[in-house]
């Protein structure tokens, strides 16, 4: 019988088994879905932080689930790549037995001329390798106008070594004249180094200067390059938030100022065209302040530098950085403040409550941002309860609507207490200073924030000299008369919808 063989045919799968597979599609988003927000909600318990910080990340993971998930991958965490982790770590450990050797010029302790010396000095060296230094020069310079013409004249008379790092170096204005002069401090041979953080001077290293620095022999590096596609491995918006310049290992200069003009940077352009708006109101002018610090401190900032410079740059280590010894300039004790992420993230959180407790007298503090946690609220309102004058100076416009809300939304608790708010009128205030006891000057670039404090790699210097507080007072005086003073109840009285608006955005400030 003859039979007829079947034809080969090529295998098709039926409609009906493509719906069926798309029919799990919802399935697995919903799994998908409820498995991020469970697993960041439990990632942040687990982390056991401060309870506002937890409670502000659930409630925006209950409120925007998909977006706090994000976020929280963005910037929930104060990690880094675990490279540079273990480069920071070594480094720290090789710049141990540096800092040792400036132990000659530790600053004793003394009782009578320095009283809050001793408890600052063994609160900072449980966790700091740098001694509070001795014999130290202090310079303070209160604005662009007097801090420019000198660090020109610096750079001028430089002879070996010229190190600046700065979170945002902004060309522009007498900005352009710091460059033609670190361009021609290169080609005389001496060498320059600048680093400049890889998110807050975008726009220099999209410019032309840095092509002009290099091709004179200078050197030009990313504080903390950002990758997109890393953001699992490191925050991408942990940032090196440090304003230093050091100048042939003898000469520093530190504070609030980033290398920006304050009269073009962030102004709008044109004749007539007045401050920048925020919100369709002026802000005016950033308004700073550097110290100049000669001496043995200046000689461990140089160091400090070095080591944020080696983090940058894996070919090179500390041992190729022996700057000059230190040399006695002065009368003034220093305690340099290096914080930010790592071993001990809290170091300049607690010394800087040390200072608030100890304080007898008098507390003034100027700060743009101002965002407290519960400790640092606890402390201010102590000190103007137990009969300390407490004053606190912010601007009255800053350049984020978010924060300033925030920063409102704490006003009413402080002047209930009994604390002196003021709100400066003549810009953006941007200096961090503060003066406890007409004894102690804090001055740097930490505002009092919880990115600051916990967040941002920072620097501040602890002044113990009577000299200098006096005239950080002054400075401080000349900010409140250009300020208006709240009141209680005037402040109560404000709009029940700018009420509603500060408290909302306080609900945001554990992870501002």
């Amino acid at each position: 019988m003859l039979r007829t063989p079947c034809p080969r045919t090529s295998p098709r799968i039926s409609s009906e088994a493509v719906l069926d597979w798309t029919a799990y599609i919802p399935t697995i988003i919903f799994v998908a879905y409820w498995a991020a927000i469970i697993g960041v909600a439990f990632r942040v318990i687990s982390r056991r932080r401060s309870q506002g910080v937890s409670l502000a990340w659930l409630a925006v993971l209950a409120w925007l689930p998909i977006f706090g998930v994000v976020l929280y991958i963005l910037v929930g965490e104060s990690w880094l790549t675990r490279k540079r982790a273990r480069r920071i770590r070594a480094l720290e450990q090789a710049a141990e037995a540096r800092f040792q050797a400036l132990e000659p010029f530790a600053a004793p302790e003394d009782p009578e001329n320095r009283p809050l010396f001793a408890p600052l000095n063994r609160l900072a060296r449980a966790t700091s390798p740098i001694p509070a230094l001795a014999d130290n020069a202090i310079e303070l310079h209160d604005d662009a106008d007097a801090f420019f013409p000198v660090i020109l004249e610096e750079i001028a008379k430089a002879q070996k070594t010229i190190s600046l790092m700065f979170y945002i170096y902004a060309p522009g204005g007498r900005v352009d004249q710091v460059t033609e002069a670190l361009i021609n401090a290169a080609k005389r041979g001496v060498h320059v180094r600048l680093l400049a953080d890889a998110v807050g001077s975008r726009p220099f290293f999209d410019g032309g200067h840095v092509h002009l620095l290099r091709r004179a022999g200078a050197e030009v590096r990313k504080a903390l390059p950002v990758n997109p596609l890393r953001v699992w491995a490191a925050r991408i918006d942990l940032r090196n938030h440090r304003k230093l310049v050091v100048i042939d290992g003898r000469t520093a200069f530190t504070g609030s100022m980033n290398m920006a003009d304050p009269k073009v940077f962030k102004q709008p352009r044109g004749p007539g065209s007045g401050s920048r708006q925020v919100g369709g109101k002026k802000i005016g002018p950033w308004v700073d302040i550097m110290a100049r610090v000669e001496g043995p401190a200046a000689h461990a900032m140089d160091l400090v530098f070095a080591m944020d410079w080696c983090v940058e740059s894996p070919d090179e280590t500390l041992a190729e950085e022996r700057p000059d010894e230190p040399v006695r300039a002065g009368e003034s004790a220093v305690q340099i403040i290096s914080s930010g992420p790592g071993d001990d993230p809290d170091e300049l959180r607690r010394v800087l409550l040390q200072s608030m407790y100890t304080a007898e007298r008098e507390l003034v503090i100027s700060t743009p941002y101002f965002v407290p946690d519960d400790s640092m609220m606890t402390a201010l309102t102590t000190a103007a309860k137990r009969g300390v004058r407490t004053v606190l100076i912010v601007p009255e416009r800053v350049d984020s609507i978010l924060v300033r809300h925030a920063s409102r939304s704490y006003f009413d608790e402080l002047l209930r207490a009994g604390v002196q708010v003021v709100q400066f009128r003549g810009g953006l205030l941007h200096s961090k200073t503060a003066v406890i006891d007409r004894r102690l000057v804090l001055l740097g670039s930490a505002n009092m924030d919880r990115r600051s404090l916990w967040i941002n790699f920072e620097l501040s210097i602890f002044v113990h000299d009577e000299q200098i507080a006096e005239q950080m007072r002054y400075i401080q005086h000349r900010y409140i008369a250009d300020s208006i003073c709240l009141t209680e109840g005037g402040w109560d009285k404000r709009a029940f919808g700018s009420k509603l608006l500060d408290n909302a955005a306080q609900l945001l400030a554990p992870i501002l």
